[in-house]
């Protein structure tokens, strides 16, 4: 379960490759999470209005008898891979998520998108809404808070447990490591 809450936060706010997700043309940005009583910072690269996406952060589980994990997930045409910069040789692809600039009925049915009114988040003005989702066998539903197609803060509810997570920095003059967006040719990749 632990596993599955972490897979939602790290492609929370990462549809199509395609298409235009976001309202500016190109951003690092940092989210923070506190989940399970330790800090997590998500890294966003952004480029080409969110064409282009990729995101990364490192969790420390030895004080859980784990690993330290630093993870990496690439949005393509038809998902997000995320892998672990350890193994390169192994990933996940798991469905896309919403893009909030395009809300089709098809999405907002398959999600139950519900519009819940608009908060200022930090000076952003933002538009709320519902979204329920299947995570790895689980329905998972979040409130997401909204500006300029990014989701700034999000609180998942999972029935078992909540994680909030809020925009740190945004920083349109961010340097995007190069190779970021890549995958790896050979890696192999399960559909969850």
């Amino acid at each position: 379960m632990f596993f599955a809450a972490v897979a939602m936060v790290a492609v929370a706010a990462t549809a199509q490759a395609q298409e235009a997700r976001y309202e500016f043309e190109k951003a690092v940005i940092t989210t923070k999470t506190e989940m399970m009583g330790q800090p997590m910072i998500t890294t966003y690269y952004i480029d080409d209005y969110g064409k282009k996406e990729a995101s990364e952060f490192t969790m420390d589980m030895s004080a859980m008898g784990g690993n330290k994990m630093e993870m990496r997930s690439v949005r393509t045409e038809d998902g997000t891979v995320s892998f672990d910069k350890s193994n390169l040789k192994e990933g996940r692809k798991t469905e896309g998520s919403v893009n909030f600039l395009n809300l089709t009925p098809e999405v907002i049915k398959k999600h139950k998108i519900k519009e819940k009114g608009e908060e200022t988040i930090d000076g952003r003005p933002c538009k709320i809404y519902v979204v329920n989702t299947e995570q790895m066998g689980m329905s998972v539903s979040s409130q997401v808070w909204v500006w300029k197609g990014f989701t700034v803060k999000t609180v998942v509810d999972g029935g078992m447990f909540t994680i909030e997570t809020k925009m740190d920095t945004f920083d349109e003059n961010g340097k995007i490591p190069e190779g970021v967006f890549d995958i790896p040719a050979d890696m192999k990749i399960r559909k969850q």
